[in-house]
């Protein structure tokens, strides 16, 4: 199990904010808050040299503290140097290009590290030795210090502008003192020993003090020289191989001026030129270069080497999904660093000062807070992890490669869920890169099956909604901070919007989230689009799944509008959203028209709860954590689906609804704190394969076609719109004509034809039974009619040319007295085209 990552954690105190606490009637951010909200962007920072940060949390047992997690190694390069394994020249070469690499990488994504040293460099070794940086970024994290009120301990060789505000020297990390920094890395690399404690710190100083006080200190004097110097008066300079371009790289990043440093990318590319090693300056996916194949006979070969190697199939998972699995075992970081020590919790009188006099002067504090912590990273254990793996079982390679397998050899490890969980993860992300090949129909089985891991969500939902640069690239083009009309609105809707989320209470999303729908409105309104209020709750689950790419939140919100939410944001709306409830109320009286004749009587129309639902796609109904996996359902279907949600949330109303009246209803209705969201996607899929699709037809609806569905979904529709008048009067769903022949076709269906007899015996359809009188709806005939009763299947009533009013009204008889499944054909019985194969003549 050595592939299994390692995590290491780390706790800072947030500063306590002092003045005011309110803004317009909102708490202002603290501290924490505001770290939180930096956090998602140094989370995407990718790059082979670089440890991946993982978590941010604020603790429970202390509102100042907060964890954060990063990728760790057991090894750091101050271990490697101390153990005398750094001889290889090569292998020095291969370090000097991977640290300037990645320091050149964070200085172009605008991130300076701030507390580069030999501690904090890992030598990683899986296929090769290489190195990776750790700690980076503290300074954008923490605003330059400003948002911690705990002091961080610094190495001996800091940047001497940096020891000039020693008190804040967070607030003096720059990109020069990150070069200054790295030049103190380079040079114990090159001599192959550490510095420290050969060099003490009042050493260092007096070296400083000299090249300061010295009043002919040339502007480009390096101490490189006066470090050497002091280590071979000491006879502790180790022999080492003479490199002159090296030694002038590492002169040039130790110059006392700081403008006089080169720029990192400088000192990059001078290590390029003068090494023969592969230049590794762009940040690199995860994908392992042995996945990079040609054909599929290559890629089967290898899937079977690494079976043979047994080998335990981890090494294959992002760190972000091993992190969600060693997760799963049900611990925290904060647990863990409460029992080991590292936090301490103290009782809350011990924060209280000892005297009190005068005016509230105090005498002996006591401890600062309830909380105090040590400093330092701390890895984080595995053990427990590694026996829930492990517990009476061998993981190999043989379990993580599962697709196209139909005997599981393995299937007595079903119910251990970290393997589950990590064969899943797997899965998915093979059948992802499949998609560019298959399409995104082979994802949406597998997805309907077991869901989408959380992990993973953004690139699932990316790949549901087909999201390429085309759909974005119109984004970063935008002046999204031009003054809009939608500016007012926007300040007041977005600090409000799902404040239980920690993420959503942070300036930067929010800063995000108005740029994302300030963004799609410029982009829109020239299809008449405006913001409405609750497109920021819309918007909100997209850009949570994307923080530090609004690029991509943007996209995904245009696209899922499109597809789910078409003209609701029309500036005048009114004619689509009537539409939408009407078709919704047709739904309802045909899957539960007992609850449609109930809500009918005591005038409990749609507009009274539903606009938010569907406005919203019910994002103003439910929590965040149910709202997303309600998504990752609604995207593998058609635009008809939120109708379906719909139709099961007024389900689970069902009993409470009958049993009241209108007043009561408006409370029930708006009242469903226990809603379980897997009964609700089950009654969803449910009434979808229940209900014909053409019975869903909206004038209005997105033009958009589902990615995966069944025959009966992708049959051709001649149905037109009603108007608003004509579908105020229909109390059931109309049928199209090309439904209506393949169900016939296939025997799906209950045709009742209520023509006269004299017009039906000349010509009717094969399976048709004709209505006695259309004047009356008779029970007694309708239950007589073979398998009726029990059967889901749709009761289509057709009618002739000149019987279409009749017919609607004997429809709505039927349904009024509890009879479901009941529709009508959109058009006369003449009118059909194609009809003749499936129709009888006398």
């Amino acid at each position: 199990m050595g592939s299994f990552p390692k995590f290491g954690a780390f706790v800072l105190r947030a500063q306590e904010k002092s003045g005011r606490t309110c803004i317009n009637g909102l708490p202002v951010a603290s501290p924490s808050k505001q770290m939180l909200g930096r956090f998602p962007y140094l989370q995407s920072l990718r790059h082979d040299n670089l440890c991946v940060y993982l978590h941010f949390s604020e603790t429970v047992i202390a509102r100042d503290l907060v964890i954060v997690v990063m990728e760790h190694h057991t090894t750091t390069l101050g271990n490697a140097l101390k153990s005398g394994d750094l001889k290889d020249e090569s292998t020095k070469n291969s370090y000097y290009i991977e640290i300037s690499s990645a320091l050149e990488y964070l200085h172009r994504n605008a991130v300076t590290h701030g507390f580069l040293d030999i501690s904090s460099v890992f030598v990683t070794r899986n296929k090769k030795s290489t190195v990776k940086l750790s700690g980076y970024g503290l300074p954008f994290l923490t605003n330059h210090g400003k948002d911690i009120a705990s002091s961080l301990k610094f190495d001996v060789f800091l940047a001497p502008e940096r020891i000039l505000n020693e008190d804040e020297s967070l607030l003096a990390a720059t990109y020069q003192s990150d070069v200054w920094e790295m030049g103190f890395v380079l040079l114990q690399i090159y001599l192959g020993i550490t510095l420290v404690p050969d060099v003490s710190e009042t050493e260092y100083l007096e070296i400083l003090n000299k090249s300061f006080s010295s009043p002919s200190t040339a502007k480009e004097y390096s101490i490189m020289d006066d470090i050497t110097q002091l280590l071979a008066e000491k006879k502790r300079l180790p022999y080492h191989k003479k490199c002159d371009w090296l030694e002038e790289v590492i002169r040039s990043c130790l110059r006392i001026q700081c403008s006089e440093r080169p720029l990192i990318p400088e000192v990059a590319s001078s290590i390029r030129e003068n090494t023969t090693e592969t230049p590794t300056v762009e940040s690199k996916t995860d994908n392992n270069d042995e996945y990079k194949i040609k054909t599929v006979d290559e890629m089967r070969a290898k899937v079977r080497e690494n079976i043979a190697k047994d080998s335990d199939g981890f090494e294959k998972l992002s760190l972000e999904n091993s992190f969600h699995l060693w997760k799963t075992c049900g611990s925290t970081p904060e647990i863990i660093l409460l029992k080991k020590g590292t936090i301490q919790n103290h009782a809350p009188i011990s924060s209280y000062p000892s005297i009190r006099y005068d005016d509230f002067n105090q005498v002996d504090p006591g401890v600062d807070s309830q909380s105090t912590f040590d400093y330092g990273v701390f890895e984080l254990p595995q053990q427990r992890t590694l026996e829930r793996i492990e517990k009476e079982q061998k993981v190999s390679a043989k379990m993580f490669h599962k697709i196209g397998i139909i005997n599981n050899p393995d299937h007595h490890l079903n119910g251990n869920i970290l393997y589950e969980t990590a064969s899943e993860m797997l899965t998915m992300d093979h059948l992802l890169n499949a998609t560019a090949v298959f399409g995104v129909s082979s994802v949406i089985p597998h997805l309907s099956k077991n869901g989408v891991i959380s992990t993973q969500r953004a690139d699932v939902w990316c790949t549901l909604l087909d999201i390429n640069e085309t759909k974005w690239r119109d984004y970063l083009n935008l002046d999204i901070l031009a003054p809009h009309s939608s500016d007012r609105q926007l300040e007041v809707d977005i600090p409000r919007c799902h404040q239980y989320d920690s993420f959503m209470t942070t300036p930067a999303i929010q800063e995000s989230l108005r740029k994302v729908l300030k963004g799609w409105q410029i982009i829109t309104e020239a299809d008449n689009y405006v913001y409405w209020q609750g497109c920021d709750s819309l918007a909100t689950p997209f850009l949570l799944a994307n923080m530090s790419k609004p690029h991509i939140a943007y996209a995904c919100f245009k696209e899922f509008t499109h597809r789910y939410c078409h003209k609701f944001y029309l500036k005048d709306n009114s004619e689509v959203i009537k539409e939408y409830l009407g078709i919704f109320y047709h739904l309802v009286a045909y899957v539960d028209p007992v609850l449609y004749k109930h809500l009918k009587n005591n005038g409990f129309d749609a507009e009274l709860f539903a606009i938010p639902w569907f406005l919203t796609c019910f994002a103003h109904e439910l929590p965040l954590a149910k709202l997303v996996r309600l998504w990752d359902e609604t995207m593998l279907h058609g635009n008809a689906f939120p109708l379906m949600i719909a139709l099961a949330m007024l389900n689970r109303l069902r009993d409470k609804l009958l049993a009241v009246s209108f007043n009561e209803m408006i409370i029930i209705i708006h009242d469903q704190p226990d809603l379980s969201i897997e009964d609700i996607i089950r009654n969803a899929r449910g009434y979808e394969s229940l209900i014909p699709p053409s019975c869903t037809f909206r004038t209005h609806a997105s033009p958009w076609k589902e990615n995966c569905s069944g025959e009966v979904f992708r049959l051709p529709n001649t149905m037109t719109g009603l108007s608003l008048g004509d579908l105020s009067q229909l109390h059931c769903p109309r049928l199209s004509s090309e439904e209506l022949l393949w169900r016939i076709e296939r025997q799906m269906i209950y045709v009742i034809d209520t023509r006269q007899e004299s017009e039906y015996q000349a010509e009717h359809f094969t399976i048709s039974f004709n209505h006695p009188n259309n004047n009356e709806a008779d029970i007694e005939w309708l239950r007589f009619i073979p398998g009726i009763v029990k059967s889901e299947l749709p009761k289509c009533f057709i009618y002739g040319k000149n019987d279409k009013t009749v017919t609607e009204k004997l429809a709505e008889t039927y349904v009024m007295k509890g009879v479901p499944y009941v529709c009508v054909l959109h058009e006369p019985f003449e009118s059909v085209k194609n009809r003749s194969p499936f129709v009888i003549k006398s």
